[in-house]
């Protein structure tokens, strides 16, 4: 068996996107509200940001890729210094 070449990758740049379904939770009224209101107003819960930070902490500990029911890739860039 012979072994598949390999390509040098200089740049890759993707956002990896999963949906999670959740059911009978149980959540502080704190984090319901701010996922609430983020909803209602259509904006994103995005990490590491200064809003909704009881959100970002409650989501990202509970909503886990392992968890997901669907998983998508989108590339935004790739680079390769050996192709010939």
């Amino acid at each position: 068996m012979s072994r598949q070449k390999t390509i040098k990758i200089d740049d890759l740049t993707v956002k990896v996107t999963y949906t999670v379904s959740m059911s009978d939770l149980d959540m502080p009224e704190d984090v319901y509200k701010e996922i609430e209101n983020a909803f209602d107003n259509g904006v994103d819960v995005v990490l590491n940001s200064m809003e909704h930070t009881e959100a970002q902490e409650w989501l990202s500990t509970n909503c886990k890729e392992s968890d997901s029911e669907s998983w998508e890739v989108e590339i935004f860039d790739i680079v390769a210094s050996d192709i010939e």
